[in-house]
């Protein structure tokens, strides 16, 4: 992953800057990370509910290309 210089500032909706940070976080400490984690982390600080719940978190992870589609 790739975010050099990229930062929550660089997102027109602050939710999405959140949401890039966590899983840049994630990314850096364990080098992956599912749905099932990320949502529980966004239940647990209390923003998964402003990001849309788990169906739009589902979607927006799956319109993502993984290695697996490679």
């Amino acid at each position: 992953m790739t975010a050099a210089g990229i930062n929550a500032d660089h997102f027109y909706d602050m939710r999405y800057g959140k949401l890039f940070c966590l899983l840049r976080k994630l990314y850096r400490e364990k080098g992956t990370y599912d749905l099932v984690v990320v949502g529980n982390l966004l239940r647990d600080a209390g923003e998964l509910e402003s990001l849309g719940g788990l169906p739009m978190l589902a979607s927006m992870m799956n319109s993502v290309p993984g290695a697996s589609s490679v």
